[in-house]
Parts: structure tokens; sequence; C-alpha cells
């Protein structure tokens, strides 16, 4: 996911987020994990995150040079390559482990293999 901002207050911020999302922590989680919406950059960030669309003018020319359009770009484009990564790889744990016991058609059992390998 590209930085697409020029200014280098909006890059960082951009970054900064994308960066506390990866690593879990604040601004956009409480110390515990839970998300956090009580804060300038979380709560554009999980708008961003959840699509929500804002009011048709919102992001008027001036708004898009502020740190709260550069969250909200950051959550929307982490929310858009989530989806292209579960599109990608659309099997879940459930079904890969249940692949896993199965190697060219038999089962882990009959080959004499541990469940630990």
């Amino acid at each position: 996911m590209a930085n697409r901002f020029k200014d280098r207050i909006l890059r960082s911020t951009y970054a900064a987020m994308v960066a506390a999302y990866a690593e879990r922590k604040p601004p956009l989680f409480h110390a515990f994990g839970e998300q956090t919406t009580l804060n300038g950059y979380a709560s554009p960030f999980w708008k961003g995150y959840a699509g929500v669309k804002l009011p048709a003018g919102y992001w008027d020319r001036y708004s898009k040079t502020t740190p709260s359009y550069a969250c909200w770009c950051a959550g929307r484009d982490i929310a858009q390559a989530e989806q292209r990564q579960a599109e990608r790889w659309p099997v879940s744990v459930e079904t890969w482990d249940r692949t896993a016991d199965r190697i060219d058609g038999y089962d882990r059992d009959d080959l004499g293999l541990s469940p630990d390998y």
C-alpha cells in the first residue's frame, strides 16, 4: 500500500497510522488491545476502515490537507488491502486444518504420522 501524500505532515501521519495498526498500538488501540475511537486520529481512521461514506462535500479541498484525512485514507487503504488479501487466500483456518489432515488422499493416521509431524 503506497503512501500517496506529498506533504510531510500527511505522509508521516499516514505512515504512523499504518504502523500503529500493524503493531496494534496507540493511538488506534488501548493498551489491552481493544480498538479506541477516543482521539482525533483513531476516529477518522476507524471510519475509513469501516468504509463509512461521508456526506458529499465533507472532504473539500481544504479538508484533504488535514491529518484527519490522512488517517481516514490509511484506514480505508488498510481495509481494502485486507479485502484483497482475503480474496487471494479464501481458505479459512478450519479448512486449512482439515486439508492438512490428509496427504495425497491418505489420512495422517494411515501414513503413521504423528499429529506433530
